[in-house]
């Protein structure tokens, strides 16, 4: 019977497999991890810019539908009923804390432009929220005419 000796080469082959699988496994790990942080990042910054429209949308709802009544048809007597308007060619910037929803997230500022063009006010609604680290912002452009003795709204555009 003729038997070689390799002196434990067996050994030395099967640490250097096992090696390489550990050095594998911890690329694999630290790949996942990677992963997954930059999935919760991407999730944070999905969630606060749906907590921007959330503010955006539900301030257009109030604009179109919850403000006070004007006892004339004019910008001048809706902003006069419903001061937190800003002034033709003006801004105001809202508390973003006044709006509660029940969204994760912080709306941290809401802004409101108009301007005038031609007896149609045109008003852009513009929302930050924040979520952890994300911040997103979301902003509705709306149009105000008067006709028959009330104020007619029209969505132009979100962005």
């Amino acid at each position: 019977m003729n038997r070689r000796d390799n002196g434990g080469a067996a050994l030395v082959w099967a640490v250097c497999a096992l090696l390489i699988m550990g050095l594998l496994t911890l690329a694999l790990a630290a790949m996942a991890g990677d992963y997954h942080r930059r999935s919760l990042t991407d999730a944070a910054h999905r969630q606060a810019g749906l907590t921007a429209r959330g503010a955006v949308d539900t301030l257009v709802t109030i604009l179109e539908c919850g403000l006070k009544a004007p006892a004339e048809p004019s910008y001048a007597a809706l902003r006069a009923a419903n001061p937190w308007l800003p002034e033709a060619g003006e801004s105001a910037a809202l508390n973003g804390s006044a709006l509660t929803l029940p969204l994760p997230g912080t709306v941290a500022a809401i802004a409101l432009k108009c301007r005038e063009e031609d007896g149609t006010y045109r008003l852009t609604v513009t929302a930050i929220a924040v979520l952890d680290d994300a911040t997103a912002s979301r902003t509705a452009r709306t149009a105000l005419t008067f006709a028959d003795g009330a104020p007619v709204w029209s969505f132009e555009r979100y962005e």
